[in-house]
C-alpha cells in the first residue's frame, strides 16, 4: 500500500475519530451473493439470483507505542463495537467511504515491543433500512440519512431551559421530562439554573 492511502474511522456524527497510524500491508475486501439454490420437480436444481451481500473489509496492523496511545485507541474501538452504532470508514485512494459495523476486533502485545498494540479488525458494510412510501404517482423509496450519534448522558442547562424543552431537544420526546426530573430528584416547580449539570439517563 502506498503512502497516498490513508485510513480513518469516525464515530458519533464525526465527533470522535481514529487515524490509522501504520497502514496495513493489505486490505482484504470481499463480497458474496445472496443467491439461493432450489430443487424444482422436473427441472432439477435451479439458482435464484439475489442481491449482492454487504462488503466485508478487514486488515491488520499495529498501534506503535512511539506514535500513538495504542491502549486508548483499542479501548475506543471496543466501546464503539459495543455501542450498537455504525462507524464511518474512509480509505482514501481506494474509493471506500461507508458506514460499517465492527464485526470483530482482536489485539495483543508481544515481547520486545513494549506498549505497542498489534491488532486485526473486520468491518461489514452497514445499510440503513429503506421503507416504501406510497404517493399518487406510484411507489418511491425513502433513504434516511444514517445516524450514528450517541445519546448524551448529561446536559448543561442554558438560560431559558425547562425540563420540557430539554427532553424534547436532547431525548426527542418532551414527555420524557418526567424521567429527567426523577433521575435528578427535582421537585415542583422543577426550576433549572443556568450552567447546572443534569443527568439525562442512568
Amino acid at each position: 500500500m502506498t503512502t497516498d492511502y490513508k485510513i480513518y474511522l469516525t464515530f458519533n456524527n464525526e465527533q470522535s475519530r481514529i487515524n490509522i497510524p501504520v497502514l496495513p500491508e493489505k486490505v482484504d475486501i470481499s463480497q458474496g451473493t445472496n443467491n439461493q439454490t432450489i430443487d424444482i420437480i422436473g427441472l432439477g436444481e435451479t439458482v435464484v439470483i439475489g442481491d449482492l451481500s454487504a462488503l466485508t473489509i478487514s486488515f491488520e496492523s499495529v498501534f506503535p507505542a512511539d506514535k500513538c496511545d495504542g491502549k486508548g485507541i483499542t479501548e475506543k474501538v471496543m466501546a464503539w463495537m459495543h455501542s450498537k452504532k455504525p462507524v464511518h470508514l474512509i480509505i482514501s485512494g481506494m474509493d471506500i467511504n461507508m458506514f460499517c459495523s465492527i464485526e470483530s476486533f482482536e489485539y495483543y502485545e508481544q515481547g520486545g515491543d513494549v506498549g505497542s498494540i498489534y491488532y486485526s479488525i473486520s468491518l461489514k458494510e452497514y445499510r440503513e433500512v429503506t421503507f416504501k412510501q406510497i404517493t399518487v404517482k406510484g411507489v418511491q423509496f425513502q433513504k434516511p440519512r444514517i445516524d450514528n450519534r450517541v445519546t448524551p448522558t448529561t446536559y448543561k442547562v442554558k438560560k431559558g431551559d425547562s425540563l420540557y424543552n430539554v427532553a424534547k431537544k436532547e431525548l426527542g420526546s418532551p414527555e420524557k421530562w418526567v424521567g429527567i426530573a426523577s433521575i435528578n430528584k427535582l421537585k415542583p416547580p422543577y426550576s433549572l439554573n443556568s450552567n447546572q449539570i443534569i443527568k439525562l439517563k442512568y
